[in-house]
């Protein structure tokens, strides 16, 4: 956990499986074994590591949830999006399944379920600002930048400061990505600032980057997240296949920013039926 705060995966990738090796039954450091595979592009070993999960642990819906994200970031959307529907018709009352379901159906490019889920679930759990951060992306992700704006301005007031939410800066940057479609560079630049001190990943930007309405921005000194921007080329979503488009990588990055924001993700803690995501576990795993 500390190696990964610091920004060092390899050697958190050995603590882990090492971890794994000595205790077989630790399912607290197999889950996160997983989530550390994601974060360093090894979506097929994380894909290994949250079969086997669910195997041993068939109940356990964040299993599932897990191994569908996985199996998204290795590019396999529509097996992605069947086993995460699979899990909404067992957890129907789950905030994060519902927000996992609409990051599935929008990686599928289904965008019109995506705005469905998201829609019945601001119904169901109200505006949860994981909800409206996921819904002005996937305007965006249209170029419906007029609906996107105020989903996002809603997100992004909801969540007050920000500080200690995974989502806010994702929220932040959405706003922004709305303000500089819309062509107010000065709003657009004051909502990357924010997305920048709050964190966002490297694929966000580069989504940002090669978005050619917003590439001039993008590459604009003021722009704080322009800083450390490599070339699109230089990103790839796993480093065990092919590399993804930046585009897909971005939706996985920014997925993994929201499903955060919804639940802690800690894998030592036990996610059942009576103890759904609450609002008291809104915290950051990273």
């Amino acid at each position: 956990y500390l190696y990964v705060r610091q920004n060092r995966p390899q050697d958190a990738l050995k603590a882990l499986n090492d971890a794994v090796k000595k205790q077989p039954g630790f399912m607290g450091a197999l889950g996160y074994l997983g989530s550390a595979h994601l974060r360093a592009g090894q979506a097929k070993k994380a894909i290994e590591v949250f079969r086997t999960y669910k195997e041993r642990v068939p109940q356990s819906p964040w299993a599932r949830v897990m191994y569908a994200r996985a199996l998204a970031y290795a590019g396999q959307y529509d097996a992605a999006l069947a086993e995460t529907q699979a899990v909404y018709r067992d957890h129907p009352d789950s905030l994060a399944v519902t927000v996992s379901l609409a990051a599935r159906q929008a990686q599928a490019k289904k965008y019109d379920e995506a705005t469905a889920t998201l829609t019945s679930g601001m119904a169901q759990f109200g505006e949860h600002p994981a909800l409206l951060t996921r819904l002005s992306y996937v305007q965006l992700q249209q170029g419906s930048a007029e609906q996107a704006l105020p989903l996002a301005q809603r997100a992004v007031d909801a969540l007050g400061d920000g500080r200690g939410e995974p989502m806010a800066g994702y929220a932040y940057a959405n706003l922004g990505h709305a303000y500089a479609l819309l062509g107010k560079k000065a709003e657009a630049l004051a909502a990357f600032k924010k997305a920048a001190e709050l964190g966002i990943g490297i694929e966000e930007r580069l989504l940002l980057l090669t978005d050619e309405r917003t590439k001039p921005l993008m590459q604009d000194s003021a722009n704080p997240l322009a800083a450390g921007t490599p070339p699109p080329a230089a990103v790839g979503a796993d480093t065990t296949a092919a590399p993804a488009p930046a585009e897909e990588a971005a939706e996985s990055e920014e997925d993994e920013g929201l499903d955060e924001g919804v639940e802690s993700w800690e894998e030592d803690e036990e996610w059942s039926e009576a103890d759904d995501w609450s609002e008291e576990e809104l915290d950051d795993e990273e």
